[in-house]
């Protein structure tokens, strides 16, 4: 697939590098998938972890989610940081970023350094509790590895 720049309002299209950045900077977003079963897409609110021009998403080991990544591993992922309705400019200020890639999990002890970082990324002052955490659940944890093909973002600049 061919990604074409931004048509409509371009003055707002941010560079690769400050999309990675926002990417870097956000907590959540919503990853969306293919169609379940009865046709619909799936998008999901999630965190997550960027890490070398990866996403990294936790889940259980079964579900929809990978469900779905086993007949499509097509996905995308927006993040919408900073949002702020301007009611006198009937407008939004915002920053957003949409990621295209594929989805993968990942097994054995690439899935287990990836667990113990995904954990040192949201509770760094938490360690031991989350290396005892990963041998509690890791067996039943997922990792799903959301290689990015394109990203591109915006951002309102003109406030």
């Amino acid at each position: 697939m061919e990604f074409k720049p931004m048509k409509r309002r371009p003055e707002r299209e941010i560079s690769k590098d400050e999309a990675i950045s926002l990417l870097k900077q956000a907590e959540y977003g919503v990853l969306s998938l293919a169609s379940t079963e009865n046709g619909y897409p799936y998008g999901v609110p999630i965190n997550y972890m960027y890490d070398d021009n990866n996403l990294y998403f936790h889940c259980g080991t079964n579900g929809q989610k990978l469900d779905i990544i086993k007949h499509n591993d097509k996905a995308c992922f927006t993040v919408v940081l900073d949002a702020k309705v301007l009611r006198q400019q009937h407008s939004t200020a915002y920053k957003s970023v949409i990621a295209f890639g594929r989805c993968k999990p990942i097994f054995g002890n690439l899935k287990d350094a990836m667990l113990l970082k995904f954990g040192l990324h949201f509770a760094a002052d938490f360690p031991e509790e989350i290396k005892k955490n990963i041998e509690k659940k890791g067996a039943v944890t997922a990792i799903i590895k959301f290689e990015i093909d394109f990203v591109t973002g915006k951002q309102r600049k003109d406030i």
